[in-house]
């Protein structure tokens, strides 16, 4: 009976269970800015308080990034612990997005650029483009110039909550002037009248929609891996 239930507390579902509670065991969270700009990060818990009390509503400062810099933080300004479930923000906004912590992601990146994966499509067929064009989602709160082969070649405006979908002039349909994009290609992201943000590259034929200006943990990003301007 004694090696029974040694057994079953080595099952998977069991090492599984003790890995989760161990990562939501891990205060230590780290962020790093993708961005140019100096950001200030702010969090607030998860909303789980002792009836009578709303402590779960107050908004507290994290910390500070410099441009490019990345830093592991583990309590805010007042003492409060970070715990999954929480949320962090970029305040003033440099970008829009809110993270909700994730015990299973310990690494974010602020401001950074996320794809998703769709097709294209049956009927594209193109001896010289491996992708027939992307949509670009911008999440930052001003316009993003981009640029192809040295060239400005589109501009997408700032975030308004909305997307595409619904009409959004924060969305551009990029598609190099009919000819599409070999795999491999380079884009490169810039403010308006402003400082070079980063360049990303095709690394996926299947690459539908480029989101700019995210907070997303390491493990789903492309990286932009290019710091130089265009």
């Amino acid at each position: 009976m004694d090696q029974t239930y040694t057994e079953i507390s080595h099952t998977e579902a069991d090492k599984q269970q003790t890995y989760l509670a161990q990562l939501m065991a891990d205060t230590d969270w780290t962020f790093q800015n993708q961005t140019p700009f100096k950001i200030r990060l702010t969090y607030r818990p998860l909303h789980v308080q002792p009836a009578g009390t709303n402590l779960s509503y107050i908004t507290n400062f994290l910390g500070t990034l410099e441009k490019k810099q990345s830093k592991t933080f583990t309590k805010d300004s007042k003492g409060r612990v970070l715990k999954a479930g929480g949320v962090v923000e970029v305040d003033p906004p440099v970008l829009l997005e809110k993270y909700v912590l994730d015990p299973k992601y310990k690494k974010i990146l602020v401001g950074t650029a996320t794809y998703d994966i769709g097709g294209p499509g049956q009927n594209f067929h193109n001896l010289y483009a491996d992708i027939p064009g992307v949509h670009i989602i911008n999440h930052f709160p001003f316009p993003v110039n981009i640029h192809y082969k040295g060239n400005l070649a589109a501009q997408v405006g700032k975030y308004d909550g909305l997307t595409y979908q619904g009409g959004s002039w924060a969305t551009v349909y990029f598609n190099n002037t009919g000819d599409g994009f070999r795999f491999g290609d380079v884009i490169s992201f810039l403010k308006h009248n402003g400082p070079f943000l980063y360049s990303v590259q095709f690394n996926d034929t299947h690459i539908q929609n480029i989101h700019i200006g995210v907070m997303s943990p390491i493990s789903e990003y492309f990286e932009p891996w290019l710091e130089q301007a265009p």
